[in-house]
């Protein structure tokens, strides 16, 4: 929304945005044009208020068109301000000067008899005197009023009032320059066409490109996922077949266990057997060589007639009968008793003995009486 005040009374004037914009307003000097803007309920309101003096100027001339043109710059600046037009001229009256009519005629001079039609005289409070049915500038106005209070159901009430002002209007707000505006405005619309289907088609080439990318993207996962279902049948399968194999050990093992633990025991049976068996051998060898001994001690010389009979060459033999009855105890210990077969009885006191014989006899070897 955007304003221009006019009116003779400052303070009434300054109490519009004051209103409006909940600002007060200080002003700087009598013959300037101030802006002043805030948002108000979800809005960008500008309010211009004017010099007071433009009344007193009015009506000093004697001729009311000089009086226009001095104060023509003034008003197309306070236009400019809220660019590109007013919404609304707000004319504030306090129903006692007559005079506020000159602030219209000098509107319309300058602006044309359309600035009128966006006219509308405003109130501030209520008050006795004022007669908007009697006032000139109602009737000038088109009979459009409103009273403004300081509360925001009064702000929005006079927000109401200019937007039913300005809806049979061709255009929004204000302007003198509407055929321009309306050339601008269809110049600007086909440019941002034209800069909207750039945008578009730049768009849709990028969504393209995007739409390929994650195709292409879907399809890598694809795939990924057959290779991983693929190695993972290859990994169980694998698995299955470690888990055979170790089976498979587990049972040779438990095999080799158990003729491990058979093992020892057949191995200590025969060592057994073997201790057994030597211990007998040894034993046996033991009695052999004790009862070869025995015999060994009770052959002695046999005395012939009360005389030693010797036998002949026996210091000769004597080293060769040493190392061999060695070497019949060693053969004793295997053979047992078969040398002692060829040996003959020999009775003491009988003659017939037999001679020494050095040669070797069939049974065994040489045996010296």
């Amino acid at each position: 929304m955007r304003f221009i005040v006019l009116g003779s009374d400052n303070s009434l004037m300054n109490k519009v945005p004051e209103f409006i914009l909940g600002q007060r307003c200080m002003r700087s000097g009598p013959g300037i044009c101030e802006l002043r803007e805030d948002h108000v309920q979800d809005r960008h309101v500008s309010v211009v208020i004017t010099p007071v003096n433009w009344l007193e100027r009015l009506k000093s001339f004697w001729f009311f068109k000089n009086a226009v043109k001095e104060l023509k710059k003034e008003m197309e600046f306070s236009e400019s301000l809220v660019f590109p037009g007013p919404h609304a001229f707000l004319l504030v009256i306090d129903g006692q000067s007559n005079k506020e009519h000159l602030l219209l005629d000098a509107v319309r001079e300058v602006f044309g008899q359309k600035a009128l039609d966006y006219s509308m005289v405003l109130f501030i409070n209520a008050c006795p005197h004022n007669s908007p049915k009697d006032n000139l500038c109602v009737k000038t106005c088109g009979n459009r009023h409103y009273i403004l209070y300081s509360t925001r159901q009064s702000v929005a009430g006079l927000f109401v009032e200019v937007e039913r002002m300005i809806r049979s209007k061709k255009c929004e707000f204000f302007t003198n320059h509407f055929e321009f505006f309306k050339k601008c405005s269809v110049h600007l619309q086909n440019e941002l066409k034209t800069e909207y289907e750039k945008k578009e088609s730049e768009l849709l080439r990028k969504l393209t490109e995007m739409n390929k990318t994650v195709q292409n993207q879907q399809k890598k996962i694809r795939d990924l996922k057959t290779e991983v279902r693929l190695k993972d049948a290859m990994l169980q399968e694998e698995s299955h077949k470690r888990k055979a194999l170790e089976q498979k050990l587990t049972e040779a093992g438990a095999e080799q266990a158990l003729l491990t633990r058979r093992q020892p025991r057949t191995a200590q049976r025969q060592e057994v057997h073997k201790d057994e068996s030597e211990e007998e051998i040894e034993a046996r060898e033991e009695d052999l060589q004790a009862s070869g001994l025995q015999k060994f001690e009770g052959l002695k010389t046999v005395k012939r007639d009360s005389k030693d009979i010797n036998p002949p060459n026996m210091s000769e033999h004597k080293d060769e009968r040493e190392g061999e009855i060695d070497t019949r105890e060693e053969d004793s210990q295997s053979s047992g008793s078969q040398y002692f077969k060829g040996l003959k009885p020999v009775r003491r006191g009988s003659k017939e003995t037999d001679p020494p014989n050095m040669s070797k006899s069939e049974d065994g070897p040489w045996l010296v009486l």
